[in-house]
């Protein structure tokens, strides 16, 4: 039987004999390429040569880059293309035989100053990937499932990627695991990494209308590939595996498989961590904007009420000299211009202290996009413009002491707020649990780094049992009106937002507050 089907070989090719084929040929040594005196070199071609041979073809080799070798293979201008990988889009476009020729896969090369050694690190890395080609797209495919973001550099073909990776044009190469870089410009600043991707099976294709060469191709690879000492396996030791056995022995590439599977798993782990982090992390900003906005709506309400109490003697003297006037119409009495105008320049005065009330508060709300330098005097000043009504109002005495005053680097309306908490719950304790000589007192102090704001009450200090709460997120001493947000958003502020440090402790008749603040924008506590 053997026999007779060699003999229908033979004749059959004898019968086809000295058949012309077109073949596309491109450079991707040492698969197909042409060498220095532009002939045919490779495994493919030293194959496709011994089978030519065999069945009496006459082969003329077509010159061209990759993506057009397709184009062309498509439009019937090419009988055959080596080196093309199955797919099942492909074989809309061509004819491919059912006999396989070589497995190969995808490995990464960096430039010796990119820090590359995983798939993770290829976000954000230049890739250069050869144009329309099944590893460049199922890369793209496995990259982007790591949630990796590498700008992809599309080539024509291996050559202009390794020149550019030399050049620094791009930071990685993605080539099949054969090609051959001994050659490439730039050797010098090559450097392999243990990634490997997308196995691929490589094999001939070929234009729709020749069924019958991919029927005669399939039946002499199969014979080739049953001979152990057949053309196949020459050009398989010559170009394949000769110079993977030079460069490192069996065991070794069996030890990087290995290590590549487990880096493989670890970058799996690590991507899955990555993604939990990254939700994790947008949950708890969310929480954080939302207290942000409790404290915020919180401070509102109390500074509609430092509003009212900063508003009331100036409109009780606005009232009183507007209804003097009116009293003086009414009794028929002169009014004199000397009068007339000491009641408009009192009412003008009183009006503009409305004003500058209006733009304090306004300032406040408005959020800072950059640190400034500013004294911690300066800082409670503008707070004191808020809070004073409010604090005379309820006899609290406010004593600062600004002998040692210095500029630190902040956010100002964060710093003033923080100072409005603190104060506003000095005045809340000294309520409660004194009825005379009530007092707040600020000292500045300094280091070569830092600025430092005290503010001490005498409303008896802190109960030790709970000295440990506070701060904690809603935890609050104030039965009906307190959040609990206060304290705590002053020291997200201070510790995390200016790089400071927030503390408190008893001290003589009552608590202090220490707010350190960095003097450059680059320091923390």
């Amino acid at each position: 039987m053997k026999v007779l089907v060699f003999v229908v070989m033979l004749a059959w090719g004898g019968i086809v004999g000295h058949t012309s084929i077109k073949v596309g040929i491109y450079q991707n040594g040492p698969m197909i390429f042409l060498n220095e005196l532009a002939q045919p070199s490779g495994f493919f071609a030293d194959l496709l040569k011994s089978i030519a041979q065999l069945e009496g073809w006459e082969l003329e080799y077509v010159p061209c880059q990759w993506s057009d070798c397709l184009d062309a293979l498509q439009a019937g201008n090419l009988d055959i293309m080596p080196d093309v990988a199955f797919t099942q889009a492909r074989k809309s476009r061509f004819l491919f035989g059912k006999e396989p020729v070589i497995t190969t896969w995808s490995v990464v090369y960096r430039h010796k100053e990119a820090s590359v050694e995983t798939l993770l690190d290829l976000d954000q890395k230049r890739v250069a990937v050869l144009k329309n080609t099944v590893q460049s797209e199922e890369v793209k495919m496995l990259i982007e499932k790591f949630d990796v973001a590498p700008r992809y550099i599309e080539v024509s073909d291996y050559r202009d990627a390794f020149r550019m990776l030399g050049t620094k044009e791009v930071d990685v190469v993605v080539t099949n695991r054969f090609y051959d870089t001994s050659k490439v410009a730039f050797p010098n600043v090559l450097v392999p990494t243990s990634i490997v991707m997308t196995p691929a099976t490589m094999t001939f294709a070929f234009a729709k209308k020749h069924a019958h060469l991919a029927t005669r191709m399939d039946a002499r690879l199969q014979a080739l590939k049953a001979d152990k000492t057949s053309a196949y396996y020459q050009a398989k030791a010559q170009w394949l595996e000769a110079k993977r056995t030079e460069m490192m022995p069996t065991w070794l590439w069996w030890v990087l498989f290995g290590g590549a599977l487990m880096i493989f798993g670890l970058s799996v782990l690590v991507a899955i961590f990555r993604k939990m982090v990254q939700r994790k992390s947008q949950q708890l900003l969310l929480q954080e904007e939302i207290m942000i906005t409790q404290s915020r709506q919180a401070a509102m309400g109390e500074m509609i009420a430092l509003i009212a109490h900063q508003w009331r003697q100036p409109l009780n003297i606005v009232g009183l000299s507007t209804s003097n006037l009116e009293l003086l119409a009414q009794l028929n009495e002169s009014i004199t211009k000397q009068t007339l105008a000491k009641h408009i320049a009192l009412v003008h005065t009183e009006v503009s202290h409305l004003s500058q009330t209006i733009d304090d508060f306004r300032d406040f709300f408005k959020p800072n996009k950059s640190k400034t330098r500013v004294k911690l005097s300066e800082l409670l000043t503008i707070a004191q413009r808020i809070i004073k009504s409010s604090l005379e109002n309820h006899q609290i005495a406010l004593h600062v002491h600004t002998q040692h005053d210095d500029e630190v680097a902040v956010y100002q309306n964060e710093v003033v707020q923080v100072l409005i908490n603190i104060i506003n719950n000095a005045k809340d304790a000294l309520l409660v649990k004194r009825s005379q000589g009530r007092l707040v007192e600020v000292r500045f102090r300094h280091d070569a780094t830092f600025g430092f704001i005290e503010i001490c009450d005498n409303a008896g200090g802190i109960d030790p049992s709970i000295m440990d709460q506070i701060g904690n997120r809603y935890f609050t001493t104030k039965e009906e009106n307190g959040t609990g947000l206060g304290l705590y958003m002053s020291k997200i502020i201070i510790n995390n937002h200016l790089g400071g440090a927030l503390r408190w402790e008893n001290r003589h008749e009552g608590a202090c507050f220490m707010i350190g603040l960095p003097k450059d924008s680059h320091d923390s506590l």
